[in-house]
């Protein structure tokens, strides 16, 4: 096999792990909610990592928005010389690499997020190093890429790290932490009406994003 063709090959192979990956801590950051952070079962150590990414929301998305990218580029570039190699070089075989890499990337991107919305803590405590290492590789590029806007907010009097407002998922845990200790049932009812009600929303906006 053609030594070209073969690192095309494994670079088309490691692209499409990484894009997996990216992908589904991608989907688990933006959709971990702060009012599930206080149960038991998922143990304190757990609970802090998961509440550092919701603290460092906007940042650990931004590192992953830019890996994304020079994932995407790897993926496309490594097709291209594929298909150049295995077909007649030209026009077709360009455009059939690039046809190839957007079906693939789309098709690896939903799946990703699919199961990785399936359970949003559960993947951000799994996917815990591959993240710590996609910041340190792509943290410095996205913080110069976004630098411009950054300062642009800042001039406007606003705080770019500001943390974002999530009404719902401060609302579940005001209801979940005083359900326990409720003795009302009737009211205790009504707390489990309201929670179930935001949760369907959620969920609904989750299948919308998918």
């Amino acid at each position: 096999m053609d030594t070209t063709l073969s690192i095309a090959l494994i670079v088309l192979v490691v692209s499409a792990a990484l894009l997996i990956v990216i992908s589904a801590a991608e989907a688990a950051i933006g959709s971990i909610s702060r009012g599930r952070l206080h149960a038991p079962t998922a143990g304190q150590g757990l609970n802090d990592l998961l509440d550092s990414y919701i603290r460092q929301r906007q940042t650990i998305l931004r590192s992953l928005t830019v890996g994304g990218s020079i994932v995407m580029i790897s993926l496309t570039v490594s097709l291209v010389i594929v298909f150049t190699i295995t077909m007649k070089p030209g026009l077709f075989a360009e455009v059939v690499a690039g046809a190839t890499a957007l079906f693939l990337s789309t098709a690896l991107r939903q799946t990703a997020r699919t199961f990785a919305l399936v359970n949003p803590a559960a993947t951000g405590v799994r996917l815990a190093m591959p993240i710590t290492v996609l910041q340190w590789l792509f943290g410095p590029i996205g913080w110069g890429v976004a630098a411009p806007a950054r300062a642009v907010v800042r001039m406007l009097g606003r705080d770019p790290d500001a943390a974002e407002a999530n009404p719902a998922g401060e609302l579940l845990a005001v209801l979940e932490r005083t359900e326990s200790d409720n003795e009302d049932n009737s009211l205790t009812e009504e707390r489990r009406m309201m929670r179930n009600r935001i949760d369907a929303t959620g969920e609904s906006g989750d299948h919308r994003d998918t």
